[in-house]
């Protein structure tokens, strides 16, 4: 197996903000002639981001962290900037090849956070 996987390009997730931990907020897709068998994110060549925000397992689900729930973290806070956050990853297959990296766009949306109003 000389064929690298290739992780699909341009794809972008949108959850809504005030998370728990561990819930997923997206699924990365790739491709290989034979399977994929795990994904990292680039900038660390492990399955935690190098903020610590969030994680990948092998099949590509991006799962927030406790780190990425704290208050104040704008990875879940859609009322603190930024909203959008991209982050490099890379796919593999079980003969070790990896694929280039390719930018995947995370997106914090709104939450309707205000109590209703008895008049």
């Amino acid at each position: 197996d000389d064929n690298v996987p290739v992780v699909g390009s341009g794809q972008s997730f949108s959850y809504v903000e005030n998370q728990v931990t561990n819930a997923v907020v997206g699924t990365v897709v790739a491709t290989d002639n034979v399977a994929v068998t795990a994904f990292r994110f680039s900038a660390t060549g492990t399955q935690t981001s190098a903020d610590g925000f969030y994680t990948i397992d092998n099949g590509g689900v991006i799962r927030i962290t406790a780190a990425g729930t704290a208050a104040g973290v704008p990875n879940n806070d859609h009322e603190v900037s930024p909203n959008s956050f991209s982050y490099a990853v890379e796919a593999g297959d079980a003969n070790g090849n990896w694929s280039a990296a390719e930018p995947v766009t995370l997106n914090v949306t709104d939450a309707d956070d205000t109590a209703p109003v008895i008049t």
